[in-house]
């Protein structure tokens, strides 16, 4: 975390600002047994709420063996929690917030939720004070053939022990100058980022990896797919790491907090950008703004 930067929890159905004390025999803190998503409030706007909110619910029905009950009961869960953010006061404009669902062992196996909150600097997102500037980084990754810990892994949810190895391999590349690593797998295709889709533009149509390996739908990723899909065909097969040198097009990666980022190189070889990309890039950014402009503003900063 930087310097600087402040951090709150959500837990036990109260928003603080100091970290929780947790019982020792939590499996969802000793073995990662929960399941999450991450989303970004942006000067009080919280984008994609309905998505995140199944993703919970999927997520709990088929790695927590919730009840329709008990999925139902989360909708609760997460309002609860979303009024606690109206009524907090943050230092910034934006926050990264991760939002868990677990059972708990304390009160009858119960599901509750719990969140972290991190407050960030305008230059860490995609998208500024305003809502006017939309950010595209240029990102340098490297190759791994690692995979998630565990076939426990959904493609509409996120389970958080499946994270640690995807984590290390990131941790790894980082340290040697790379934003993030590419997974390729034994037949040489390329098929997922360690937080984020992969996305290729070429020749006027989305290319997404059609993978043996279970791809989590990104929300960035739906966005993309719902937003444009109607204008540009979206075709999904295996993506081979050769195809993306040589010839003009636009490798893209996407996450629902950082957005849209355009990978410039792998492994230190330049990808060759396709300029009509720009033209694509406008499209998207004017569909991401009018997205904002109907969501509810929970606080001014």
């Amino acid at each position: 975390m930087m310097a600087g930067m402040k951090r709150h929890f959500y837990w036990k159905n109260e928003l603080i600002s100091q970290s929780p004390l947790i019982n020792l025999d939590n499996k969802s803190f000793l073995y990662g047994e929960s399941i999450f998503t991450t989303f970004l409030m942006s000067c009080g706007k919280l984008s994609f709420l309905n998505w995140h909110l199944e993703r919970l619910q999927k997520g709990a029905e088929v790695f927590l063996f919730a009840t329709s009950q008990e999925a139902a009961l989360l909708k609760t869960l997460f309002e609860k929690f979303l009024v606690q953010l109206e009524n907090f006061s943050f230092s910034s404009s934006f926050q990264r917030i991760r939002v868990s669902c677990y059972r708990d062992p304390e009160n009858f196996q119960a599901l509750k939720l719990w969140a972290e909150i991190e407050e960030k600097d305008q230059g860490d997102f995609f998208i500024n004070d305003s809502l006017e500037h939309l950010r595209v980084q240029s990102l340098k990754f490297a190759l791994s053939e690692s995979e998630r810990a565990s076939d426990w892994r959904g493609a509409d949810y996120k389970v958080m022990g499946n994270y640690a190895q995807l984590f290390h391999c990131r941790h790894q590349v980082q340290a040697r100058g790379f934003d993030d690593v590419l997974f390729c797998n034994s037949e040489n295709s390329v098929y997922e980022l360690s937080t984020s889709n992969l996305c290729v533009f070429e020749n006027g149509e989305f290319i997404f990896p059609l993978s043996k390996h279970l791809l989590v739908n990104g929300i960035q990723q739906r966005f993309l797919k719902e937003s444009l899909g109607s204008q540009f065909p979206i075709v999904e097969r295996p993506i081979d790491l050769d195809y993306l040198f040589g010839r003009p097009l636009a490798v893209l990666s996407l996450n629902c907090v950082k957005g849209l980022g355009l990978i410039e190189e792998i492994d230190g070889k330049a990808i060759n950008y396709d300029q009509q990309f720009d033209n694509v890039l406008k499209l998207f950014k004017e569909k991401y703004k009018s997205s904002y402009k109907n969501l509810r503003l929970w606080k001014n900063n």
